[in-house]
């Protein structure tokens, strides 16, 4: 694990030096500051909602919260990761924000419940 983590940083700065060498060290040092920027944007004000969110969720036990909870947490995840520097988190931050941002809008699934039996009825008006 440790291997795996020192691969991406060294990986990170290799990106960052040629990406430097290519449009700029000044550039890519705007890129990293928007992106941790934006980052910090969305951590602000998807926190407190995801925290109400999921609270709710759990007192409420609402159905399809698993799925609302893997979208924020994908959001928030994807938020953090752009806040970290380097081309590498930046890309799979956004890939999780996308990822995210279509989950948590899909409305939730029902799941089965025994309770609730679906069979399809039809309703006839008689006349008297």
């Amino acid at each position: 694990m440790l291997l795996l983590v020192l691969f991406l940083v060294i990986l990170e700065i290799l990106l960052l030096v040629s990406l430097g060498r290519t449009i700029g060290a000044t550039s890519v040092l705007a890129l990293l500051l928007g992106t941790g920027a934006v980052g910090l944007l969305i951590l602000r004000r998807r926190m407190r909602l995801a925290i109400r969110s999921i609270a709710a969720g759990l007192l409420q036990r609402r159905e399809g919260f698993r799925s609302a909870l893997y979208g924020e947490g994908l959001l928030l995840f994807g938020a953090f990761l752009l806040v970290l520097p380097g081309l590498i988190s930046d890309a799979v931050g956004a890939a999780c924000l996308v990822i995210g941002a279509v989950t948590w809008r899909r409305p939730p699934q029902q799941e089965a419940s025994e309770d609730i039996i679906d069979v399809p009825f039809h309703v006839h008006d008689e006349d008297p």
